[in-house]
């Protein structure tokens, strides 16, 4: 059995007060198990400040995590908030590791290499060696793209489950995202949590309210990797000038663009995000569009996101033995609820008196969907908000 403690401060001027705050709520002397890791995010300015090094450097066990907009957890719901879970347990093993600087000529060799590190790691004879759980956090590298390094994490971990997200932070461009691990805090490196023994992960995924509006479904004819170049043999443009939308709608590159798209393998549709159209007509997303999949716009606002939160939430009311819940949320969500930035988080607080919990925001995040004969398959999202049950 898991036992999830958590703990949060928004002191960012004292790391000695900070560090107070988390330990007292943590109590650690009375709660520790035989084994023990941190999951922590936090605003950028922990990190700066020197808090999140301080903190790791106290706590007896390791710690992983990012960077994000903002947390909730204990119906707390803050922007400048410090978050950290723990996870300790007599019967599961857990191993932790980083990943060497992150090229994009190196994507592949790295997470592989990082993944196998972790896995050596576990110990505890031939049964342990395969997880039953993979946490991960990834930088967002521009000139890498987040397609790279999720297609080459979801290769090395074959079957097995991988919970998480993209690091994030209050800029445009993510300019000052950072993966954290043991106290130190990285732009180009991708940190794993592996788990391994008595756990069994239940995943919800929710992206789109019944009443989302979607457009006729068409088929992506032409891609590659993360480009989509055709839908229904013409440029991706013009099929989206065909439904109606303005260009001013996709090549600004402000906003990215929600779509569903069904791979046909048996899992329910994923919404990726359209970052921007190209003069040229095809179009950048965050995620793989293989060709032959049926494509289609859809329409997200902000009543949509409170209602998905609402359903998330129902969704894990409903679960049984939950003994901690982690949750993470598209950065492109809290965009869409615009002045009302804090009500997904708030919605959240129903879960209070179900488990402990921690909500963070992500660009881009990673849980697996179920497919027709019930096996988890691994899949990335972007404007979902997705949740791992342990």
């Amino acid at each position: 059995m898991i036992k999830m403690l958590t703990a949060s401060t928004m002191e960012v001027d004292d790391p000695s007060l900070a560090l107070e705050e988390i330990l007292r709520q943590l109590d650690l002397k009375r709660n520790l198990l035989k084994n023990s890791v941190g999951i922590l995010f936090c605003n950028c300015e922990f990190v700066e400040e020197g808090i999140v090094g301080k903190l790791c450097g106290a706590l007896p066990f390791d710690t992983a995590g990012c960077t994000t907009l903002a947390s909730a957890e204990r119906e707390k719901c803050e922007f400048e908030q410090l978050s950290l879970s723990v996870l300790t347990s007599d019967d599961v093993s857990f191993s932790t590791a980083i990943s060497a600087p992150i090229t994009k000529s190196g994507v592949s060799s790295s997470v592989a290499e990082v993944y196998r590190r972790a896995l050596g790691k576990l110990g505890g004879g031939e049964d342990a060696q395969k997880p039953a759980l993979v946490l991960a956090y990834a930088p967002v590298i521009i000139d890498v793209g987040s397609y790279s390094i999720s297609y080459s994490l979801l290769k090395a971990c074959g079957n097995i489950p991988v919970f998480g997200g993209f690091s994030c932070d209050n800029t445009l461009r993510y300019e000052q995202n950072k993966v954290l691990w043991n106290g130190g805090s990285f732009s180009d490196r991708l940190a794993l949590i592996l788990m391994s023994g008595e756990v069994k992960p239940r995943f919800h995924v929710t992206a789109l309210p019944e009443s989302a509006a979607r457009r006729k479904w068409g088929v992506i004819t032409e891609s590659e990797g993360h480009v989509i170049r055709k839908v229904n043999g013409v440029p991706l443009i013009d099929y989206l000038m065909s439904l109606g939308l303005s260009s001013d709608d996709f090549q600004s590159g402000k906003l990215a663009l929600p779509f569903a798209i069904d791979a046909g393998d048996g899992t329910p549709p994923t919404v990726r995000s359209l970052r921007i159209v190209m003069p040229q007509g095809y179009g950048i997303c965050a995620n793989d569009v293989p060709t032959g999949a049926a494509f289609t716009v859809v329409q997200l606002d902000c009543g949509g996101v409170v209602e998905t939160a609402r359903n998330t939430v129902d969704k894990l009311l409903q679960e049984e033995d939950a003994n901690g819940i982690f949750i993470h949320s598209c950065i492109n969500r809290n965009t869409l609820l615009g002045l009302r930035e804090c009500d997904e988080m708030k919605v959240m607080a129903a879960l209070g008196n179900k488990a402990p919990y921690h909500l963070s925001y992500a660009g881009g995040e990673i849980c697996p969907l179920k497919n027709e004969t019930g096996a988890y398959v691994n899949r990335f999202h972007n404007f979902t908000l997705v949740s791992c049950v342990l």
